[in-house]
């Protein structure tokens, strides 16, 4: 989730042996950074260091050393750090479908509604970042209120006719998304010629909720060199992992009765997307659920909160000195599992059929978009002894 590094994402259609090869130039070492340097230093700097998802980082960075720290945040806090994760995750998917998507399937840009929604969604995103995620004394954090958002209710029945016309989404059944008159059944109806039907069934990563998982995953973690050395291993026996929408909405009717089955790769993605998009809509401003962050956990602790990409996973360790002082910290992004060389994106673009070039390369294009990685990237199509490349930031 940082600016720095790319992936390079290169399809080879003719080699039976090596369809896809995906490298990485992004950062490996944040352990270094930081290693020796004072908690609440650290603390200020990784949001820094992130711009994409800087919300969820700065909410992940600030609950796992709470963690180490036993010092559980204020309720209100941790009210405001939900109603934080919501409003980003719900602006990166607007971002998406109104402004990455449509030049992909020849539609037009949605430039004044993207405007309209960020003028209101990015002033309480950075409000809400910069006051709920400090490492504060607890008597400070009883001082500070949960923050309300008042909802522009305008904006939201704009937004909502825009993606799935005036009489709302048609989610009792596919064919009714696909058909409807808003950007939402655009999107599907022009990804169609494009998509393919995928036997693959991806699974969550592993998840720090499961008891087994709470005292090893943050070791494991902390004792791997880099994320990349950490999921290997998970990926050895051909596993799937993915994280986002697809997982988030495999509850659905939608999403869950298509996946009893081979389904369409890119549009049962773009359905979760859209689906998701309509659930943040509709519940965005009301108050969270009462909630506390996860319980202490012994030392070394980890953290893990849903982004729009994914699951996003951070871990840490303390020296064993007085001061609070950083022995390792470990960011492991949704772009780290979806991304490695044997993960869901080699998988699912290494089953794309043949096709001529052009299909072809749309094609392996929109699924990059839809898995949504959290770094510039190139895409270089070989083929005939030529190549095909372009990049994205």
């Amino acid at each position: 989730m940082t600016a720095a590094g790319q992936l390079y994402i290169r399809l080879q259609p003719g080699d039976g042996e090596r369809p896809v090869v995906i490298r990485s130039t992004r950062p490996r070492q944040l352990a270094r950074l930081f290693r020796g340097k004072p908690l609440e230093e650290a603390l200020q700097a990784i949001p820094l260091l992130f711009n994409i998802c800087r919300g969820a980082q700065s909410v992940a960075a600030v609950r796992v050393a709470e963690q180490v720290l036993d010092r559980p945040a204020a309720q209100h806090c941790e009210q405001n750090r939900e109603t934080l994760l919501r409003l980003e995750m719900l602006h990166e998917h607007l971002w998406k479908l109104l402004m990455d998507l449509p030049p992909s399937l020849g539609l037009a840009l949605r430039q004044a509604e993207m405007a309209a929604a960020h003028r209101q969604l990015g002033p309480l995103i950075k409000q809400l970042r910069q006051h709920s995620c400090t490492l504060q004394a607890s008597a400070a954090q009883a001082e500070t209120p949960a923050i309300q958002a008042q909802p522009d209710n305008t904006l939201i029945s704009a937004l909502q006719c825009l993606l799935f016309g005036a009489g709302g989404v048609a989610a009792h059944c596919w064919d009714g998304l696909a058909a409807g008159p808003g950007l939402a059944g655009a999107l599907l109806r022009a990804l169609a010629p494009l998509d393919w039907v995928s036997a693959i069934r991806p699974e969550a990563p592993p998840a720090l909720g499961r008891p087994a998982a709470r005292p090893l995953l943050p070791a494991a973690l902390l004792a791997a060199e880099t994320p990349d050395h950490y999921i290997a291993p998970h990926l050895s026996a051909g596993s799937s992992f993915e994280s986002g929408a697809l997982m988030r909405m495999g509850s659905h009717p939608l999403i869950e009765a298509a996946r009893r089955r081979p389904a369409p790769c890119l549009s049962i993605r773009l359905a979760a997307l859209l689906l998701e998009t309509d659930k943040l809509l509709r519940g965005i401003y009301r108050a969270p659920r009462n909630t506390t962050a996860d319980s202490p956990a012994p030392r070394p602790a980890c953290c893990q909160v849903e982004t729009a990409r994914g699951r996003l996973t951070h871990a840490l360790s303390l020296t064993a000195d007085a001061a609070a002082v950083v022995k390792k910290i470990v960011v492991l992004s949704p772009t780290d599992w979806h991304f490695h060389p044997q993960g869901i994106v080699a998988r699912l673009l290494s089953e794309q059929p043949a096709a001529a070039g052009d299909r072809f390369y749309r094609g392996a294009e929109l699924l990059i978009k839809l898995i949504n990685p959290c770094s510039a990237y190139r895409v270089i199509l070989a083929g005939d002894g030529a190549e095909r490349a372009c990049n994205y930031a």
